[in-house]
């Protein structure tokens, strides 16, 4: 048995052959792609490591800190308003003397008197002590019911008090106005300002303003607040818009420093990158170290093939090529396939004779690929031991690994080459004029 030249281009394969392995020529186009990028490799993976050392760290040994405010006190202050009518017109409707509370309107013909009280309160975990000052104003205005914008304000006082509250106690100040007086003074400001040329709205408000100071843990607090009750006189109606009680809660914080956490997936994923970093870095500099990373004259030589197959897939059928009266051989792929665009043909791949050709009137022309580029079928055809694949037929075709090669065999002679029981010449190589067709 003659070793081949695995670089031959004329080189004959064995039927059941197979020209090109997917899975193989994967892997080595890997292990090259790995042999070419080793140094940004090994950079990414001690970057890696090195980032997972660190995160390591940071994560299990120093954290590190944050500022965070927390609440220690929350207290709650209110402004309600009550208010209430008298009636004091003889009525077939009421009796004088009843006293109307919480209505949404008073009729002005029967009630005479508008009165009731303001009350701030204040609950919860704040100030032990809280000074209140209040004031209580009557204000008439005139404002934009579209956006609120004041076009003019008369404020007129109505009282004041002040007093020191403990959590749940209250400061009320009540407030009074005879209906028709007060009628009477918008209608009299309006008159004096005159009629706007614009949509306007007139109301009469009580306002009461507030300001609450206190101490909470050694630190003063102060708040100041503003509560109002408007009244709307129309065609002979009282209308009341009541808001109804008013709070607002107050928050005292301190700023306290806790440890940063960083969750489980960051607990787990940090020292899983210093894991891969090492441990990646200790398996390519050990693959580099053993050669496994190089890639064999043989194995480079299957890869250069099996891109300008893949160049010229379009070219090219599957297939069995069909027997022809005389046989040309062609030196490589891309000059067969030149030859089928110039006559027209297609290149049939025959994955069992391990063969390209191109038949064209009467003539087979044929490519036999280098032995690098065939990966020997699982088992001989001949004997039915099992070829070895993959990288043992690397071996092989360099002449590196077949027990059965014998290196001291010579090439038959070309009496022997030449000799076809079936009266068929055996392929020739083609001539310069053929090869250029």
């Amino acid at each position: 048995m003659t070793r081949l030249d695995p670089l031959a281009p004329d080189a004959p394969t064995d039927a059941g052959d197979r020209v090109t392995d997917a899975a193989s020529t994967r892997r080595l186009r890997f292990q090259a792609a790995l042999a070419a990028w080793f140094p940004a490799l090994v950079v990414a993976l001690l970057v890696a490591a090195a980032a997972g050392a660190y995160g390591t760290y940071t994560v299990y040994e120093d954290p590190g800190t944050h500022a965070e405010e927390r609440t220690v006190d929350e207290w709650t202050s209110t402004g309600e308003f009550a208010h209430r009518g008298l009636v004091t017109v003889e009525n077939d409707i009421y009796e004088p003397g009843t006293v109307l509370s919480e209505q949404p309107f008073y009729l002005a013909e029967l009630v005479s008197d508008l009165s009731g009280e303001f009350a701030y309160a204040y609950a919860g975990d704040g100030p032990e002590e809280l000074t209140v000052r209040a004031r209580t104003e009557l204000v008439y205005r005139e404002y934009d019911p579209e956006d609120g914008e004041r076009y003019w304000e008369r404020r007129e006082p109505l009282g004041e008090r002040e007093a020191t509250l403990a959590p749940g106690e209250a400061l009320s100040m009540p407030f009074y106005m005879e209906t028709a007086t007060t009628m009477d003074r918008l209608s009299d400001l309006e008159d004096q300002v005159g009629r706007l040329p614009v949509r306007s709205r007139t109301e009469v408000a009580v306002v009461a303003t507030t300001r609450a100071v206190g101490a909470v843990g050694g630190t003063d607090v102060t708040e100041r607040s503003t509560y109002e009750l408007p009244y709307r006189f129309r065609q002979g109606m009282v209308e009341v818009t009541d808001p109804g009680p008013v709070e607002t809660t107050h928050a005292d914080t301190v700023t306290v420093r806790v440890a940063n956490e960083y969750g489980r997936a960051a607990e787990l994923g940090i020292p899983a990158a210093l894991v891969v970093g090492l441990g990646g870095l200790g398996a390519a500099l050990w693959a580099r170290r053993t050669g496994r990373l190089a890639l064999s004259p043989a194995e480079r030589a299957r890869l250069t093939f099996a891109a300008t197959r893949r160049d010229l897939e379009e070219w090219i059928t599957v297939g069995q090529a069909p027997e022809a009266d005389q046989q040309r051989t062609v030196a490589s792929l891309d000059g067969l396939v030149d030859l089928a665009a110039d006559t027209n043909e297609r290149v049939v791949e025959d994955a069992d004779a391990g063969v390209f050709a191109v038949v064209h009137d009467g003539v087979r022309y044929e490519f036999h690929p280098p032995a690098a580029a065939v990966i020997p079928s699982a088992t001989d055809p001949a004997t039915g031991d099992t070829d070895p694949t993959g990288d043992d037929a690397v071996a092989i075709a360099d002449g590196r690994g077949d027990p059965d090669v014998d290196t001291d065999d010579e090439e038959p002679d070309s009496d022997e080459r030449e000799s076809d029981p079936a009266g068929k010449s055996e392929p020739n190589e083609a001539s310069g004029d053929e090869r250029d067709a």
